[in-house]
């Protein structure tokens, strides 16, 4: 029981530093894109990309819809 309880603990754990990554990172990539800063934005949303596909895709999306 204890067993569980500690590999239940550290799988969320992990997790969790998962997920602080991901949001790091597709958030420098929205802050890049509100300045202007392209080749940041792009590099940011690509690493995010190993995190989570669905959020990435729509800020290089967004990144290639502009017309500036």
């Amino acid at each position: 029981m204890k067993r569980t309880r500690l590999v239940g603990l550290l799988f969320s754990l992990m997790m969790l530093i998962g997920f602080s990554s991901y949001a790091g990172s597709v958030k420098k990539g929205f802050e890049a894109l509100q300045v202007h800063d392209y080749f940041k934005a792009k590099e940011s949303f690509s690493k995010g990309m190993k995190y989570s596909p669905q959020v990435s895709a729509f800020g290089l999306a967004s990144l290639y819809t502009r017309d500036n």
